[in-house]
């Protein structure tokens, strides 16, 4: 009997049996029954002898999942444009507010982030006493926000008392008057991951804890990427913003569109909004040590 000692290589003839999930040959070696053998493909030489030492370039189950990931990528692309298209028919053309109320969009350069991880910079951050603000009857809903949330100073103030994925408050005006334009500065004192817009004011109640700027009823403008979102449509519309910013949201009940500001640079109208529908302010944040205050609302 031939002498072997560790790590010595041996040379074996097999019968192929398959592919492994990993990618791993599989073979059996006759005269030994009901053992499979998976091998790297880069040690199996399918010369059929004679000393070749070219080895075979064997299809593997990597090679399918790599057609597999292109096929997906081909079908997430095609989504996207599809998407893109739908997005065109809820936003309408982004010349439209030439002259108007809004500037034009202007060309948005992408900001390092701050410090603490926000859009932030936009000038003094205080919290305000109520007896300073003038808000008329807006507030922020007491009954129709996550019980996560606190509302304070007069109900213009909201902060998260715990680390949840998803927190949602509302204002108390609905907004439907035809011919309006309704519009609320929210200050952003601490935390980042913040949506800002209008909702239906009829869903409220339901969206305490849902994400409803990714519903049709809502439209929003997100801090943490400066997209904006309605339903399934988004897009890139404005600067990130954060701790430090304030945020117009301009609701245009004589051209039904919303809008968005940040530190007073309009950035345009970002979507049509339904005609048959009454709104009110939508403030969206996920985790803790989120601190925002409503320090105007306007309405003419």
């Amino acid at each position: 009997m031939a002498n072997f000692y560790k790590n010595q290589e041996l040379q074996i003839t097999a019968k192929f049996v398959g592919v492994a999930d990993d990618g791993k040959i599989q073979v059996k070696i006759k005269g030994i029954d009901n053992v499979i053998l998976n091998i790297d493909e880069q040690y199996v030489n399918a010369g059929g002898g004679g000393g070749s030492t070219s080895y075979a370039s064997t299809p593997s189950h990597s090679k399918k999942r790599s057609s597999v990931k292109v096929a997906k990528k081909e079908k997430k692309k095609k989504e996207k444009t599809e998407m893109d298209k739908a997005a065109d028919a809820a936003w309408g053309d982004s010349d439209d507010d030439a002259g108007g109320d809004d500037a034009k969009q202007p060309t948005i350069q992408e900001e390092a982030p701050a410090e603490d991880g926000g859009g932030g910079g936009g000038g003094e951050v205080r919290i305000y006493d109520a007896s300073e603000l003038s808000l008329g009857d807006e507030k922020f809903h007491p009954k129709h926000k996550y019980k996560t949330i606190e509302v304070d100073q007069g109900g213009s103030l909201i902060r998260t008392t715990e680390n949840k994925s998803v927190m949602c408050a509302f204002g108390s005006i609905e907004c439907a008057e035809e011919g309006k334009t309704y519009q609320w500065k929210v200050q952003i004192i601490e935390g980042n991951d913040v949506n800002l817009g209008v909702i239906f004011s009829d869903t409220c109640k339901k969206n305490k804890k849902q994400m409803w700027w990714l519903a049709d009823e809502g439209y929003s403008y997100w801090g943490d990427d400066g997209q904006i979102y309605h339903s399934d449509k988004y897009k890139k519309y404005g600067a990130k913003y954060g701790a430090g910013d304030v945020i117009d949201v301009i609701l245009n009940l004589e051209k039904y569109k919303v809008s968005f500001a940040k530190n007073g640079e309009k950035y345009g109208k970002a979507f049509k909004v339904n005609k048959e529908k009454g709104y009110r302010l939508g403030v969206g944040v996920s985790g803790g040590g989120h601190v925002l205050q409503l320090i105007s609302f306007t309405s003419s």
